[in-house]
């Protein structure tokens, strides 16, 4: 990774942070196009887990994916409220 500058472009920093990030993790960030393709993505890995506790990890992840889902169409709402037409 080269060093950066404070004249170095937004996306090329943000592509050399994406680039290290997933040969940190060996997961690509570009995969994630939404909040459905997020929550796909830990249920594959929740799948593919060996853990004796996996059903009640799917089921802590579902109920904390819906609370965020709910919380930010309450916070969506608001927003609209506040600063509308």
């Amino acid at each position: 990774m080269s060093s950066l500058s404070i004249d170095d472009d937004l996306d090329v920093v943000w592509g050399q942070a994406m680039e290290r990030y997933e040969s940190i993790t060996n997961c690509s960030l570009k995969a994630h196009n939404g909040f459905t393709a997020i929550t796909n993505d830990i249920t594959r890995t929740l799948d593919k887990s060996k853990a004796g506790n996996r059903a009640k990890a799917q089921t802590i992840m579902s109920n904390m994916m819906t609370c965020l889902q709910k919380f930010g169409g309450i916070i969506a709402q608001a927003a609209s409220v506040a600063f509308g037409p």
